[in-house]
């Protein structure tokens, strides 16, 4: 085999060592619906919070890591509820183990591109019992 041809192989396996971070990216676009729609959600990992949706339904672009988010959601005359959407493994990691080996792996791990947010994610708001102040922490509808 010609030095070319080793080069040219080369270059190629590593071009495509990290299918999860071609195909899918390090960010993912989240979707949240809430029944009833036209709430206000935040978004956090680790208690910090990443994101907001002024309003449902909406989407969030979110950095991909191994934690799950919690999504926090409240209108006026329900109750905050808050849902969890996990982070699990993305199908392209496949891709790593036919192609990409240790590399691969390595790559989509460390940029987080090997992880896949739950989506859509519905979160239901139960209403506010009668009598029950309004929720302060709400936002104004609008």
């Amino acid at each position: 085999m010609s030095k070319i041809s080793m080069l040219g192989g080369i270059c190629l396996m590593l071009s495509v060592t990290s299918c999860a971070s071609i195909v899918e990216g390090s960010s993912q676009e989240v979707m949240v619906n809430s029944a009833p729609s036209g709430a206000h959600c935040d978004v956090y990992r680790l208690g910090v919070a990443i994101a907001e949706i002024s309003k449902t339904p909406g989407s969030a672009t979110i950095k991909k890591r191994n934690k799950p988010i919690a999504i926090s959601c409240s209108k006026p005359g329900y109750e905050t509820t808050t849902a969890v959407a996990k982070s699990d493994l993305a199908a392209w990691n496949l891709g790593n183990i036919v192609i990409g080996g240790l590399i691969g792996f390595t790559i989509d791990w460390i940029d987080g591109a090997w992880n896949k947010y739950d989506s859509p994610v519905t979160v239901a708001l139960p209403a506010s019992a009668p009598g029950t102040p309004p929720n302060q922490d709400a936002p104004n509808a609008s």
